[in-house]
């Protein structure tokens, strides 16, 4: 790190460390996120229907903002593992953070029936909770 020779006071030398700490830090989350998801995509290229590996790679790219990636793999993973329930949760709030409300309470109900038919009560106050909120902030039905 570069240090001023004149600092006129701790608080700038706090600052100018500071920033600097947040900059390695985003940089060095955005370089490990692209990491881990070239790692996980060639998993998928040997297992292409690893529900874990789906849903590690529908996490990287929420992480990374790519919510249409997100979607895309939330969406494999329904399709080869409609029981795995925590997809319900995350796919939801990504489609309610992109505006689509009603796509979201659809995934939700979804959630709760694959929650409950697998007795996972865990998942199951989760997602009545977020249905629940959903419904409650939009004004939606049942």
């Amino acid at each position: 790190m570069i240090l001023k020779q004149n600092m006129s006071s701790k608080s700038e030398f706090s600052l100018e460390h500071s920033f600097l700490c947040k900059s390695f830090i985003q940089y060095f989350n955005k370089y490990m996120t692209t990491s881990r998801l070239t790692l996980l995509t060639d998993m998928l290229k040997q297992d292409p229907d690893d529900t874990f590996v789906l849903f590690a790679v529908a996490k990287e790219y929420e992480k990374l903002d790519d919510t249409a990636s997100a979607i895309l793999y939330y969406e494999k993973l329904k399709a080869v593992d409609s029981k795995y329930v925590g997809l319900y949760y995350h796919l939801g709030q990504i489609l309610e953070k992109t505006d689509e409300i009603e796509k979201a309470q659809v995934i939700f109900k979804e959630g709760i029936a694959v929650a409950t038919e697998i007795k996972d009560q865990h998942a199951l106050s989760e997602l009545k909770g977020v249905l629940m909120n959903l419904e409650i902030e939009y004004g939606l039905d049942d």
